[in-house]
């Protein structure tokens, strides 16, 4: 397996003899070990590695703090996940459930190429979240989409 990441492999070494996986890295290399051995996991068709990453993923990201995006997967860790897996798998699931719940719109703003399949996931479970029906809070006056004349590139200005 000249392609399995050594830290993954160590970790799952870890969980065959002990049935737990050792953390408490550094948060970065903490997410990245765990997306690595679900990968590794997915692969080998180990359930229950597959079910101990994810704990450890969830746990990891439900830790309280005030700073959400400092222990949430970054889009790192999701390509991991995505690029690793097939279309159905807990990890992807997991994954867009985090962020549903928790991320911000300016999260997104950065430049950063997210993967497709996330973004869609995710934008599939953002609209199964939101008040259907509740127009007055998500659609501003018609008059706000207007194009006045002497715009540039398209942005408006406030009526």
């Amino acid at each position: 397996m000249p392609d399995t990441d050594p830290t993954a492999f160590a970790l799952y070494h870890q969980f065959l003899y002990t049935g737990q996986i050792p953390s408490k890295t550094p948060d970065i290399v903490e997410h990245t070990s765990l997306c690595n051995l679900y990968n590794l996991a997915f692969s080998l068709q180990d359930t229950a590695a597959q079910n101990a990453a994810c704990d450890a993923i969830h746990a990891k990201a439900t830790e309280f703090t005030e700073d959400i995006q400092a222990i949430l997967p970054a889009r790192e860790h999701i390509d991991i996940i995505f690029s690793g897996t097939s279309e159905a798998c807990a990890g992807k699931r997991l994954m867009v459930d985090l962020y549903t719940a928790h991320a911000k719109g300016e999260w997104f703003d950065g430049g950063e190429t997210w993967p497709a399949e996330f973004m869609s996931k995710l934008a599939v479970s953002l609209m199964g979240e939101r008040p259907v029906g509740v127009v007055g809070q998500l659609v501003k006056r018609r008059e706000e989409y207007h194009v006045v004349s002497g715009e540039k590139d398209g942005v408006g200005v406030e009526l």
